[in-house]
């Protein structure tokens, strides 16, 4: 598998980058966009609105991975398992009955 197919993780450095043995406390917007699974432009937008820290190194914005965990981590802190169970099967049911379906398709776009 390539470097390109792999899925995004916090690790993802180019190896010319690291020195043997020691980890980046930072990553660049780049690769903060790949393991967060997002763009580049959406990893700018985030740090202007504050939504996700980050250190200017000079002309430079660089990404804490600490911080991109930490944001990730906030985002589950109310997720319940049980209620998005819930709800997934709420919607397989009204999507199952032949009513909610003829609703849906009815409504004005």
């Amino acid at each position: 598998m390539t470097p390109k197919e792999s899925p995004p993780q916090l690790n993802v450095v180019a190896a010319h980058h690291q020195p043997k043995g020691i980890e980046r406390l930072v990553l660049s917007i780049a690769e903060a966009a790949e393991a967060l699974g997002v763009s580049d432009d959406l990893v700018y937008e985030l740090t202007e609105r504050g939504d996700l820290p980050c250190l200017r190194l000079g002309r430079r914005k660089v990404i804490p991975r600490r911080a991109i965990q930490l944001v990730v981590d906030a985002a589950l802190v109310d997720f319940d398992p049980a209620i998005a169970l819930t709800i997934v099967d709420r919607a397989k049911r009204e999507w199952a009955d032949p009513a909610t379906l003829a609703e849906a398709s009815a409504a004005p776009r």
